[in-house]
C-alpha cells in the first residue's frame, strides 16, 4: 500500500512528455555520466527508436540528480513492481491514469494529503485504512464527493474529516483514503 504512491511517481517520472528528439542519438555521442547509467544497454542502444532512447536519457538523467537513498529506494520500486502480476500493474496504470484527468488543484491536495498519510505511524495508517475499507460504499463515494466538491486550498488535506460521521472521528487523522487516487482498496497491496 505505502509503495502504492511511490510506485505511481515513479511511472509518472518515466512517462513524462520528453523534449522533441532530432534523430537518432548514438551511443558514442553519449555523455560519458549518461554512458555509466545506460551501460547494460550499450550493445543495443544504436537499434533502439528514438523515443525510447529518449525516455532512458530522461531516465538516466533523473537517476543521475538521485541520492544513494533514493537510488535505494527506487530500486526496491521496481522490484516491487517486476513483482506485481499483471493485472495489479493494470489497476496501477488505470489508476495513475484516472489521476491524470483530475484537475490540478485537486491532484495537488490528493498528494498532500497523501504525504500526510505516510507521516503516519504505520498502526495509524492501518486504522485508517481499515476504517475505509470497513465503509460502505455508498459512503465512501459521499465522501469522495464531498471532499472533491469544496475548493482547492480550503478541503481538509486529509480528507479524513469527510470519513467522521461513521466512527464520530470528524478530526483530521489524516490521508482518508489512503492514496487519493484509489489506491486504498483494490490494488493487490495493503
Amino acid at each position: 500500500m505505502n509503495n502504492l504512491f511511490s510506485i505511481i511517481l515513479t511511472l509518472f517520472l518515466a512517462i513524462l512528455p520528453i523534449a522533441a528528439f532530432s534523430g537518432e542519438t548514438s551511443w558514442e555521442s553519449l555523455a560519458p555520466e549518461e554512458q555509466q547509467v545506460l551501460a547494460p544497454l550499450a550493445g543495443q542502444w544504436d537499434s533502439l527508436d528514438t523515443e525510447q532512447q529518449a525516455r532512458l536519457l530522461q531516465g538516466s538523467r533523473v537517476w543521475s540528480s538521485m541520492t544513494p537513498e533514493q537510488r535505494v529506494r527506487a530500486r526496491e520500486r521496481f522490484r516491487a513492481w517486476q513483482s506485481m502480476d499483471p493485472k495489479e500493474r493494470q489497476t496501477i496504470l488505470q489508476r495513475f491514469e484516472q489521476f491524470q484527468t483530475i484537475p490540478a488543484d485537486q491532484r495537488e491536495d490528493i498528494l498532500k494529503a497523501w504525504e500526510k498519510f505516510q507521516k503516519l505511524s504505520p498502526d495509524q495508517q492501518k486504522k485508517l485504512q481499515d476504517k475505509w475499507r470497513d465503509l460502505p460504499s455508498d459512503e465512501k463515494s459521499r465522501a469522495l464527493r464531498k471532499a472533491m466538491s469544496q475548493p482547492a486550498g480550503s478541503r481538509d488535506s486529509g480528507y479524513a474529516g469527510s470519513m467522521g460521521g461513521r466512527n464520530g472521528n470528524s478530526g483530521n487523522s489524516g490521508g482518508g483514503n489512503g492514496a487519493g487516487s484509489g489506491g486504498g482498496n483494490g490494488g493487490g497491496r495493503n
